[in-house]
């Protein structure tokens, strides 16, 4: 398991045969919230992480891994950079949890962007945006 202030990122293993493992990357429910700045910073900290954790787990790119940023103040740029990372590195993203944060109508174009990018093999199957700040014109 690998630390970063109070989050988890971690390999754990399912009861189901389809799934053996995924990463977790949990982020929920800090105190004080995480904003922008402090997801962008955590970006930059997974995308030098992924590599060694990708060699030593080759099989979390099957698998893929579970974002829960809910309950913090979170807007579109710091989801749009965790997305962004794990695109380049090739983890599919089968859970994306964001409620109760600021994401705007600019989330959008993130999500569809992904959505056109995902690994066909494994798509997305969870978005959880509920409580934020999207329109009916996003």
């Amino acid at each position: 398991m690998s630390k970063l202030a109070s989050t988890t990122t971690r390999t754990t293993s399912s009861s189901s045969s389809l799934s053996p493992a995924t990463i977790h990357i949990e982020i929920l429910n800090q105190r004080p919230p995480w904003n922008d700045e402090k997801l962008l910073t955590y970006a930059q900290w997974l995308k030098k992480q992924l590599p060694q954790i990708l060699k030593k787990f080759p099989y979390v790119k099957r698998q893929g891994c579970i974002v829960d940023v809910s309950d913090n103040t979170v807007g579109p740029q710091g989801v749009d950079r965790l997305l962004l990372v794990l695109r380049e590195e090739k983890v599919p993203c089968m859970t994306f949890k964001a409620y109760r944060n600021l994401l705007d109508d600019n989330i959008v174009d993130t999500f569809v962007e992904y959505f056109y990018t995902q690994p066909e093999s494994n798509p997305m199957q969870g978005l959880h945006i509920s409580h934020n700040r999207i329109t009916d014109a996003g």
